[in-house]
């Protein structure tokens, strides 16, 4: 196992295209991190297969804040939202779901899974250095909440990115802690064109992607191990890890 880097964010994302919540710690198990990605708004009118409502039907999504009451249990947690405009709600409470239908301007319902996820695979990754380098053609910083990682991390390679670790798996924080394996590139949308503060689109972004990486920018992940994540856990990689 070689060591390469480490952990610089762990970010939960409960509830699908709103604000993901930041932590020092989330507890890996097969279905990905605890508390993470529980929660769907779905459009009522749609017969698509992709009926979810997230930021590219309505930007101002990214703008509610989820909120775990239990922090420490977030798997177990009751998590209420506050609006952009400061008010306070339960996830599950009408009142939510009226003023977000009609902000979208049309019926919407929460779905609830009880372990996750609504993403393609478990754990989703990304490097400061991906991220420095389209900061760099693009001659502006960018917020990484547009990529909506689990994981950000901050490598001892300089201009390496994750993309050179598929199918190598990594380690968090020492030899029998969790681990996962690195499957996939993380395919890009427009969403990427969103500024998680404000909502406000730009196309440069998601151009960029496609000119200089395939359109794909970060990596999904698969667990081999079970354990936590903590930020400042030492990242190790092992080519033939299983």
């Amino acid at each position: 196992m070689e060591p390469i880097g480490i952990v610089k964010e762990v970010n939960l994302y409960p509830v699908k295209s709103m604000r993901g919540v930041s932590v020092s710690e989330a507890s890996l198990y097969w279905y990905g991190l605890n508390g993470d990605r529980k929660y769907a708004f779905i459009r009522s009118s749609t017969r698509s297969g992709f009926p979810w409502l997230t930021g590219r039907e309505m930007p101002e999504l990214l703008q509610y804040e989820p909120q775990f009451i239990s922090p420490d249990e977030p798997m177990k947690s009751d998590i209420c939202v506050k609006t952009p405009d400061g008010q306070m709600f339960p996830l599950e409470s009408p009142a939510l779901n009226q003023a977000l239908a009609t902000e979208y301007g049309e019926d919407i319902s929460l779905l609830h899974l009880n372990r996750g996820t609504y993403d393609a695979m478990p754990v989703s990754l990304i490097t400061e250095n991906t991220l420095h380098n389209l900061e760099h053609n693009l001659s502006e910083p960018l917020d990484p909440r547009r990529f909506r990682a689990n994981l950000v991390l901050r490598t001892d390679r300089e201009g390496e990115a994750e993309t050179t670790w598929l199918n190598a798996a990594l380690t968090f924080g020492g030899p029998d802690s969790a681990k996962i394996r690195v499957s996939h590139r993380t395919k890009r949308c427009v969403m990427i064109n969103l500024e998680p503060e404000t909502g406000e689109h730009d196309a440069r972004v998601l151009k960029e992607v496609a000119r200089t990486m395939q359109a794909c920018a970060g990596v999904y992940g698969t667990v081999s191990r079970l354990g936590s994540i903590k930020v400042g856990d030492t990242v190790y990689l092992e080519h033939n890890g299983t």
